[in-house]
C-alpha cells in the first residue's frame, strides 16, 4: 500500500478512535462504530497502532466481543436502549426542529433494532479473524515500516 493511503488511513483511525471515545460520553455518540471503523483503518495503515488498540482496556473489548460474535446481554440491551433513547429525546427538545427529531427517531430505531439483534443470538464468528487481543504484539508487525 502506498505511505499516503497508509497516512490518510492512519488520521482517519485517530479521528475515527477520538469520535469514538468521546461516544463514551456523550450518550448520543455511539462508541463501538466508531471504535470498530478505527481498528479497520489501523489495521490497514498502522499494524502496531492497531495491535494498540486491540491491547487497550478500553477499546480492545468492544473490539473483541463483536469480532468474536458474543451476544449482548438482555440487561446490557435495556440499558443501552434506555441510555440512547433518552439522550435522543433530550437532543430532540433542546434543538426544537422537527426535521431533528425525525432523524433522532430513524436513529433510535436503527440503534433499538441493532441492539436487539445482537442480543437475540450469537453471530457467526468470521472466518480468518485475528488472534486474540491479548496475543498481539506491536512485535508481530515488523512489516509496518515499510511502505
Amino acid at each position: 500500500m502506498k505511505k499516503g493511503v497508509r497516512v490518510l488511513l492512519a488520521l482517519c483511525g485517530v479521528l475515527l478512535a477520538g469520535i469514538g471515545a468521546m461516544g463514551i460520553f456523550i450518550p448520543v455518540l455511539p462508541t463501538t462504530p466508531f471504535i470498530l471503523l478505527a481498528s479497520v483503518c489501523f489495521s490497514s495503515s498502522s499494524p502496531r497502532i492497531h495491535a494498540w488498540l486491540l491491547r487497550n482496556r478500553f477499546f480492545g473489548p468492544y473490539i473483541e466481543r463483536y469480532k468474536g460474535g458474543e451476544p449482548v446481554s438482555r440487561s446490557i440491551t435495556v440499558k443501552a436502549t434506555i441510555f440512547v433513547w433518552s439522550g435522543l429525546a433530550i437532543s430532540a427538545i433542546l434543538i426544537r426542529k422537527p426535521w431533528a427529531a425525525f432523524l433522532f427517531m430513524g436513529i433510535g430505531i436503527g440503534v433499538s433494532i441493532h441492539l436487539d439483534a445482537l442480543s437475540r443470538s450469537p453471530r457467526k464468528k468470521k472466518t480468518g479473524s485475528a488472534e486474540p487481543a491479548s496475543s498481539v504484539t506491536p512485535e508481530d508487525y515488523d512489516n509496518d515500516k515499510q511502505a
